[in-house]
């Protein structure tokens, strides 16, 4: 049976954005750090005028990659680790991002 990596990414409901992660850990981190500025952005802007989206629309959430797995190798590689808070760990080989179909667990290349 073949065996595919899973591929991560955040999801931001409201505007329906998918922005793809190299791993779940980073996904997981970029969740957090985007839902706590997210979060004091609403603590120091109250909705006064009832125009705001609602607080789940705009939360990012970790899902797997919903699109084409060639999509999300090309946006990793340009991934940058800066903007998200973490340390550049130059470029990520394909292979730690997409296992072909046919690869198998521990098998010979």
């Amino acid at each position: 049976m073949s065996h595919q990596t899973k591929l991560w990414a955040i999801h931001i409901p409201g505007p329906d954005e998918h922005h793809p992660a190299p791993s779940e850990a980073i996904a997981r981190h970029m969740a957090q750090k985007h839902n706590a500025a997210m979060e004091s952005y609403l603590a120091k802007n109250p909705d006064t005028s009832g125009f705001f989206p609602p607080r789940e629309s705009i939360l990012a959430k970790v899902v797997e990659w919903p699109f084409e797995p060639g999509c999300h190798v090309e946006q990793v590689q340009e991934f940058d680790y800066t903007a998200w808070g973490l340390e550049p760990h130059g470029p990520v080989p394909p292979v730690v991002l997409w296992t072909a179909a046919d690869d198998t667990e521990g098998g010979d290349a």
